[in-house]
């Protein structure tokens, strides 16, 4: 009984085997966009300083793996100047800051993103910049200080026109029979 052609057969399907194992290997690894999402941002903190009102503007450089890649933007912020990332959860708005960049970027190779900020009250405020991929799950934040003082016209301080319009008819009638009296009285 001569075995050898069968012993040849069973033997084929394992080289088969490999040759597909060998084939989706290389598939795999050299399809577009197969490998890991490389991201980057220079610098990994903006400090801003200014006066209340007045926007404040800082560059920042996104990299990215030459693949056009499509990026979500948005700020957060926190009362402590810690760097616990849970703690920053509030919206700008809480604290009177408005930002201004976009909400999108697309970035190749390399592109700057133009972040502006204003604040309407003094004080320092310590931000977060997410920077989050819309295609995988991969993300970075920077850093956010803002080192508001109080302009010439912060608010607090009024002039004596303003104060007028802030008190009724009643008052002024009041203010002005009271100067009258001081003045009949001065004589």
């Amino acid at each position: 009984m001569d075995i050898g052609p069968m012993s040849n057969f069973s033997q084929q399907p394992n080289k088969l085997k490999v040759y597909l194992f060998l084939l989706m290997f290389l598939i795999v690894f050299t399809v577009e966009g197969a490998g890991a999402l490389r991201m980057g941002a220079s610098p990994p903190e903006l400090n801003f300083q200014g006066k209340t009102g007045e926007g404040l503007c800082e560059d920042l450089t996104l990299f990215g793996d030459g693949y056009l890649r499509i990026f979500k933007i948005y700020d957060k912020w926190s009362y402590s100047k810690d760097k616990e990332i849970s703690s920053y959860i509030l919206d700008s708005k809480y604290f009177g800051i408005r930002g201004n960049y976009p909400p999108y970027i697309g970035v190749f190779e390399q592109n700057k993103l133009n972040l502006c900020f204003k604040a309407n009250k003094s004080g320092n405020y310590y931000g977060l910049l997410f920077i989050e991929s819309e295609e995988a799950d991969a993300g970075l934040g920077i850093w956010l200080k803002l080192n508001i003082t109080a302009s010439q016209d912060d608010g607090r301080s009024f002039t004596l026109k303003q104060a007028m319009g802030r008190v009724g008819m009643l008052e002024m009638t009041f203010l002005a029979m009271v100067l009258l009296i001081a003045l009949f009285l001065r004589r």
